[in-house]
C-alpha cells in the first residue's frame, strides 16, 4: 500500500502561499512533477510571477511559455539588454505569448524594451482592468512617437494604476497627457523640471509617494 505524505493532504489555498515563494520554473518543473495532485496545482497556480531578462536562457523562456497558461500570470518582468548583440527576450515572449490572455496581470515592469515591442505590449493591456503596477526603463529610447506617447497615456489612465515607474527621458514625460483626475498614488520618475512638478502635483490630487532622482529648475514663477 503507497503511504501518502501529510503535505500532500495540505489544503490548496496553504500550499498557494507556499508557491507564492517560489519562482515559476520551481513550481511547474519541480513541485509539479512530485504527484498527481501537485502537478495540477502547479498547472492552475493562477498567482505566477515570471521575470526574464537579457541572461535567461532561450530554451528556458520557450519551456515555461509552452506550459504557462497567461492568465495564470500576476507579476510580469520583462529587460532587454541595451546591446543588440545580447538576445531580444521580449520579442521572443512576444512571439511565444498571447499577451492578450494576461487577464489577472497586476504587476509589469519592462525594462530597454524596442518602441515597436513596447506599442504591441502597450496597444493589448490599455483595456485592462487588474494593472495595479507599472514599471517601463528605457536607456535606449530617448524620444518616442507620437502614437507611443498617446499609448503610454492610455497605460497611464488605466483607472485600476496605483503605482507607476518612469524611469525615461525628460522629453517623454514632457509629451505624457496626464488623466485628470488621477489615480497613481505612488510616481517615481528619474528627472523632472519644475514645470513637470506643477503639472504633475495638479493633474495627481491621489498621489501619496512621490520619488525623483533628478530634479531641474527652469522657472519659478509662484
Amino acid at each position: 500500500m503507497e503511504s501518502t505524505s501529510p503535505f500532500q493532504t495540505l489544503p490548496v489555498e496553504l500550499i498557494y502561499r507556499m508557491l507564492d515563494l517560489l519562482d515559476a520554473k520551481d513550481i511547474l518543473f519541480s513541485f509539479g512533477h512530485v504527484c498527481r495532485r501537485f502537478y495540477t496545482i502547479a498547472r492552475n497556480y493562477n498567482r505566477l510571477s515570471i521575470k526574464f531578462t537579457y541572461d535567461s536562457p532561450i530554451a528556458d523562456i520557450r519551456q515555461l511559455c509552452r506550459v504557462i497558461k497567461p492568465e495564470n500570470i500576476v507579476v510580469l518582468s520583462l529587460k532587454d539588454s541595451l546591446y543588440r548583440s545580447k538576445n531580444n527576450v521580449i520579442q521572443l515572449f512576444l512571439r511565444c505569448t498571447f499577451i492578450s490572455q494576461l487577464t489577472r496581470l497586476r504587476s509589469l515592469m519592462i525594462g530597454d524594451v524596442e518602441e515597436y515591442d513596447l506599442q504591441t505590449i502597450m496597444h493589448v493591456l490599455i483595456t485592462t482592468s487588474t494593472l495595479t503596477s507599472l514599471s517601463l526603463k528605457m536607456n535606449k529610447i530617448k524620444i518616442l512617437t507620437n502614437d507611443s506617447i498617446v499609448l503610454l497615456s492610455a497605460m497611464v489612465a488605466i483607472p485600476s494604476l496605483r503605482k507607476l515607474t518612469l524611469v525615461v527621458d525628460r522629453k517623454i514625460i514632457d509629451q505624457i497627457l496626464w488623466p485628470n483626475p488621477c489615480t497613481i498614488q505612488e510616481l517615481r520618475i528619474r528627472t523632472c523640471t519644475d514645470e513637470n512638478l506643477f503639472n504633475i502635483l495638479h493633474q495627481l490630487p491621489n498621489l501619496r509617494i512621490f520619488g525623483m532622482n533628478e530634479f531641474n529648475i527652469q522657472s519659478i514663477n509662484q
